[in-house]
């Protein structure tokens, strides 16, 4: 049985009937759940119970790494961290600073999260069973606290969303995943918005001469 239903209505009730999504490519997803207490209906990638923003907002789709290629990527950096931490304790190398590594406890909760709503999700349509979604909802939500209280140690000092870490939004069923996908997004918005400055910032060549977005000199 699910110990702890990581999806349910604002009612409180964890008793939903799923309305199954065909897509083009033959697979099947869920398009609507239901609440059978309340009658409240809303889109799967919805989180009616938590603040912040929905599974489709932080993690478009067509942005997002697969998960799969993610966690490698995750794995690599966590052993890159471990390395240069150990260095650092024998005095072979720099500290790891702080902001680096909330970035990968965030990377490794989000993708946590991703990972844990493709399995709630896919136990309606009895592709998982119960101990899988308790599984990964367990590591999910202690990925996100773990994250959560990073971030209130450090008094939100990293903090990008608009939503401060300090605001009770957060102490919710769900709301540490929340917060998770709140910094995500947020951390994406300000790296598309790095990129998209440092495109029209003119640029130095080789032999130092100043150059415009275009290749001109100035």
């Amino acid at each position: 049985m699910l110990l702890n239903p990581a999806i349910r209505c604002t009612c409180d009730a964890t008793d939903l009937v799923a309305v199954p999504l065909h897509r083009s490519d033959g697979s099947t997803g869920i398009a609507m759940l239901t609440c059978t207490s309340c009658g409240l209906t809303w889109e799967a990638d919805t989180v009616p119970t938590c603040h912040g923003p929905n599974y489709t907002q932080a993690y478009a789709t067509n942005e997002q790494p697969d998960l799969v290629d993610e966690e490698l990527e995750l794995l690599l950096l966590a052993e890159d961290i471990k390395e240069r931490a150990t260095a650092a304790l024998t005095g072979r190398g720099p500290t790891v600073d702080t902001s680096e590594h909330r970035d990968f406890l965030l990377r490794k909760a989000a993708f946590l999260d991703r990972t844990a709503r493709v399995i709630e999700l896919g136990w309606f349509l009895g592709q998982f069973d119960d101990e899988s979604v308790n599984d990964a909802s367990i590591e999910a939500v202690h990925a996100a606290c773990e994250f959560l209280k990073l971030d209130r140690r450090h008094h939100a000092a990293y903090a990008l969303g608009p939503t401060r870490v300090t605001s009770p939004d957060w102490d919710c069923h769900g709301g540490a995943r929340a917060y998770v996908r709140q910094e995500y997004l947020a951390l994406r918005q300000a790296e598309q918005a790095e990129a998209d400055q440092e495109e029209y910032l003119p640029h130095r060549g080789s032999d130092g001469e100043l150059f415009d977005t275009e290749g001109r000199p100035l």
